[in-house]
């Protein structure tokens, strides 16, 4: 799809005959064709085809063994296909090259958080937030690990700081809800749930939430109205919500938040790959 041919590659003969060139008789430098490749792999990425990019990173590392970029993103795509032990290899390799990558912490730490430990997750979440203040994505799984672990209030911290960060977070309102809920905080829970829902209506959390919600209220036709749009979106995470919708704290949807509430179905199309990219450019937002 993205090779392109000159005028010596003009039919398959020619193209075995001129191998990987530029021109006929110059081949391509091994950088160039390390940044050509680089670039393909990440343009599949940005696609939503991990598995056809991995290949692509593969020949960059033969080419260059300490090449940051390729390392890091064939961690990501290694992540998104919940691939995690080729994927915490390469964030631990990268992290011996350049043990300041705040991004390497966060990978990494996203594989803890599937695999466990959950220590581990929680120590590189952290490492994450102390190399790049502004990083979302660790804030939120942070608050994740906080809430699983009882310290309610240290999560609904990196909550409320992923909003400053992020004001269009939808992910942090609807579980910072959860827990303004659970602190009998009900107008500020349902006003949470009502913000993520306008950032992105596609949120099944938020609607289980404000399910909830209504049916704490007695609103029964409204709560199953909102069970029903979640279930919807997504049958599996309904399935959860609607039999202990009382206990529910945001676990299902929280775990590893970018690998779940940013499905393609959630993202209307979009790559995991692009909700990263997307999510740690907004966290540099002014």
């Amino acid at each position: 799809m993205f090779k392109r041919f000159n005028r010596c590659q003009t039919v398959p003969i020619l193209v075995l005959l001129c191998g990987a060139t530029a021109s006929c008789g110059s081949p391509i430098k091994p950088q160039q064709q390390a940044t050509d490749d680089y670039n393909k792999g990440v343009r599949l990425l940005d696609a939503g085809k991990a598995r056809e990019a991995i290949p692509y990173f593969d020949q960059v590392l033969k080419l260059e063994p300490q090449h940051i970029k390729a390392l890091y993103q064939r961690g990501m795509a290694h992540l998104s296909l919940k691939h995690y032990e080729p994927a915490q290899q390469d964030f631990n390799i990268l992290l011996r090259l350049n043990p300041k990558f705040a991004g390497a912490y966060y990978g990494r730490g996203l594989t803890y958080l599937e695999t466990g430990p959950q220590e581990r997750a929680l120590a590189d979440f952290n490492s994450a937030i102390q190399l790049d203040a502004h990083n979302v994505p660790a804030y939120l799984n942070r608050g994740w690990l906080y809430q699983q672990s009882g310290e309610r209030e240290a999560a609904l911290q990196d909550f409320s700081m992923a909003i400053r960060l992020n004001p269009r977070c939808a992910p942090a309102y609807s579980n910072r809800g959860f827990i303004y809920r659970e602190q009998g905080q009900r107008q500020m829970a349902l006003q949470d749930f009502e913000t993520a829902l306008q950032l992105n209506p596609y949120d099944p959390q938020a609607y289980a939430g404000r399910g909830a919600m209504r049916k704490d209220a007695g609103d029964v036709a409204g709560a199953n109205a909102d069970f029903a749009r979640a279930a919807q979106i997504d049958p599996d995470y309904v399935h959860v919500v609607a039999a202990q919708p009382e206990d529910y704290t945001g676990k299902w949807i929280l775990r590893g938040v970018i690998l779940v509430s940013c499905s393609l179905l959630l993202l209307g199309g979009r790559s995991l790959f692009q909700t990263l990219r997307q999510l740690h450019e907004a966290s540099k937002s002014p």
